[in-house]
């Protein structure tokens, strides 16, 4: 089976998925100096309804991401669990969401029963100057994580991932993929965390520990505490065992919620 995105083809197997391994290299320049964050504007309104996974919302907000908290985990409770996956994503990336559509229902599975400690690090590394698509939709991720929605967040950034340099606008980063993801009670928060970038220098934090660690492209993963690699068909098929078989089609990029293109 072939797929558009990212030139990558995916065949699926009996047991496992091949993903022909093409990745978003960091632009030259991508480390993000932290420094003072911005923000934006918005007359915020109402309204949570929380994904299976990440079900509870972040205690205290913005406050559960301090300097230690390497990333975001959908399912912190499984701390037993006989794998760890952490993956490396920038949101403007089309490897970044082909690999999604292979292993991502597979991923949430195995993290919903616990055979794995689920952990994504978003990185902004494909802006270029006087750009921040990549560093807006992930501080927008992770605002979802503190709404506890974060997996339901992701996948409407990868359904309606824009082919634009500048990425999603504000508008639907703020309001049209938080309901779509089901944010509805927690809107007004949502929308203050975003527009004043609360979680801005944690993803700055997230990207330049990556690039001193040596990221080269995203999709990267790291499973059970191994090196970084962008060639992660062996190692994430092990962590989610033989016979399990990601759910390549119908995935939610296949019907992408409709989106307002407005600032």
């Amino acid at each position: 089976m072939r797929w558009a995105a990212g030139g990558a083809a995916v065949l699926a197997t009996a047991t496992a998925v091949t993903l022909a391994v093409v990745s978003c290299a960091p632009l030259a320049g991508s480390t993000v100096p932290i420094g003072p964050s911005g923000s934006t504007t918005d007359s915020p309104s109402a309204e949570t309804t929380p994904s299976p996974l990440n079900a509870s919302p972040t205690p205290g907000g913005t406050t559960g991401f301090p300097a230690e908290r390497t990333g975001i985990v959908v399912n912190p409770q499984a701390t037993n669990a006989p794998h760890k996956v952490v993956v490396y994503v920038d949101y403007r990336c089309p490897s970044c969401r082909a690999f999604e559509d292979a292993y991502g229902a597979a991923l949430e599975g195995a993290a919903r029963d616990g055979s794995v400690l689920l952990e994504y690090r978003p990185v902004a590394i494909l802006d270029r100057q006087g750009q921040d698509g990549s560093l807006r939709a992930a501080i927008a991720a992770a605002c979802a994580d503190a709404a506890g929605v974060f997996l339901s967040y992701q996948r409407e950034l990868f359904a309606n991932q824009s082919t634009n340099a500048s990425g999603l606008t504000n508008v639907q980063l703020r309001t049209d993929l938080a309901r779509a993801a089901g944010i509805t009670g927690g809107l007004a928060s949502f929308r203050t965390c975003y527009n004043q970038r609360e979680t801005e220098q944690f993803v700055r934090r997230l990207t330049n520990t990556a690039l001193k660690a040596g990221l080269t492209g995203v999709p990267t993963i790291e499973v059970d505490g191994g090196h970084m690699t962008t060639d992660y068909e062996v190692p994430i098929n092990v962590a989610l065992g033989t016979g399990v078989e990601p759910t390549l089609a119908p995935s939610p990029s296949d019907n992408p919620s409709p989106v307002s293109s407005a600032r």
